[in-house]
């Protein structure tokens, strides 16, 4: 990831450093933080404000939100765009989009009931780890609510996955394996990759 090391002023001794401070996915990842946690932020009101949070994943480590980032999609002139509106900043609730897509996300979310329970479109998304925008294709194409909720898989924190003899939830195998939750999950939900590509490919190298 070409860490330099900078010398610290105080100690004298050097540090390694990521050496992406003036990159734009610094300022992103800068910019979530402060409208989250700093209630002197412009947009404070919008985001900390009424509770919406950074999973202290991304908030303690820049590191983990870059391979987040590289790994799901990121490139110059995207926008990070949350899923869920009133979701928080973390792995399965965020993607990466253009201003125009993220701004017509926000306009056309359908209102879905199921079975008494009533959630936007994306949130099913998330609820039943369905890719992206599924339910309201589905919908789109004329299905009814309960058809286009039918190919749905359990939420990500619950689901359970069997690999080589051993049975574990995503959690506990990205613990495993040393592979960051949220790569581990971009991998499955976002990328859609076989379960055995997911867990057996190595993260970036943080060194």
């Amino acid at each position: 990831m070409g860490l330099e090391k900078v010398r610290d002023k105080e100690t004298g001794r050097f540090a390694k450093k990521h050496g992406k401070r003036y990159s734009n996915l610094y300022k992103v990842w800068e910019g979530l933080r402060r409208r989250c946690n700093d209630p002197n932020a412009l947009y404070y009101k919008n985001y900390g404000g009424r509770g919406i949070s950074v999973c202290s994943e991304w908030n303690n480590d820049f590191l983990s939100f870059y391979n987040w980032a590289k790994e799901n999609g990121y490139k110059e002139g995207l926008t990070i765009d949350r899923i869920d509106n009133n979701g928080n900043y973390e792995p399965f609730n965020c993607r990466w989009a253009t201003p125009k897509e993220q701004a017509n996300n926000r306009r056309n979310t359908p209102i879905v009931t199921l079975n008494g329970v009533t959630k936007t479109s994306r949130e099913w998304d998330q609820y039943f780890g369905l890719r992206a925008g599924t339910v309201n294709q589905r919908m789109c194409r004329g299905m009814a609510a309960d058809k286009a909720l039918q190919s749905r898989m359990p939420n990500h924190k619950t689901r359970f996955i069997t690999y080589k003899g051993m049975t574990m939830n995503i959690k506990q195998w990205a613990d495993h394996l040393g592979i960051k939750y949220c790569t581990l999950i971009g991998r499955l939900a976002t990328r859609k990759w076989t379960v055995e590509r997911a867990l057996s490919t190595p993260s970036i190298n943080r060194g």
